[in-house]
């Protein structure tokens, strides 16, 4: 069985300390995988789940070089609020220092509000066109493809991109939209039976 464990890089009282722990944690007990969830900017609606996030990445990138036993992956990053030539390059990075540990779970998000506020809502009604053309892009890139690139949201003429993953194909996980609406009513059912105990 291959177990991973979620990271606390969310909620209050999350810290560098309990970031630290719970991967060591996770080496200790031989788990394959630590997650980090992803928010950047949300509304006060679901401020108590998500108002302080520690951002995916970076903190992935701080406990690879602490705990160099564990994979790491993202859970989920959500692709259509980043730049997406941006994340590859991140996403890579962290694969090569890391000596080809990062799994990257992306998703196409759910929330309005937190798309609005980066300015990205004309991106949500086209997210998941968003994040597919963003996958064909990546393995582009990371291929060390030097040809050209055009797709309806990324045009890469004269370029060259570098490092690539040391993995010869990084795993990348979905998340879409079926899962993404059964998220949302279930948040709509936890703020309807809320109110009703309020």
């Amino acid at each position: 069985m291959d177990l991973g464990l979620c990271l606390p890089n969310f909620r209050d009282g999350s810290s560098a300390e309990g970031l630290d722990a719970a991967a060591e944690v996770a080496e200790r007990f031989g788990w394959s995988t630590v997650w980090t969830t992803d928010h950047v900017v949300v509304a006060h609606a679901t401020e108590a789940e998500y108002g302080r996030v520690y951002e995916a990445i970076l903190t992935l990138a701080w406990l690879a070089g602490r705990h160099p036993r564990v994979r790491l992956g993202t859970s989920v990053i959500v692709v259509p609020q980043r730049n997406a030539v941006l994340l590859a390059k991140e996403l890579s990075t962290l694969d090569s220092l890391s000596g080809g540990r990062v799994t990257a779970g992306i998703g196409v998000g759910w929330n309005t509000a937190e798309f609005g506020n980066l300015a990205m809502i004309d991106r949500f009604h086209v997210r998941g066109a968003y994040v597919d053309e963003t996958i064909r892009l990546w393995r582009h890139l990371w291929s060390g493809a030097t040809e050209p690139f055009h797709g309806r949201f990324h045009t890469l003429e004269d370029f060259t991109f570098g490092p690539r993953p040391v993995q010869d194909v990084l795993p990348i996980l979905e998340r879409r939209e079926r899962e993404c609406r059964r998220e949302r009513e279930r948040q709509q059912a936890r703020k309807r039976a809320t109110k009703k105990h309020v």
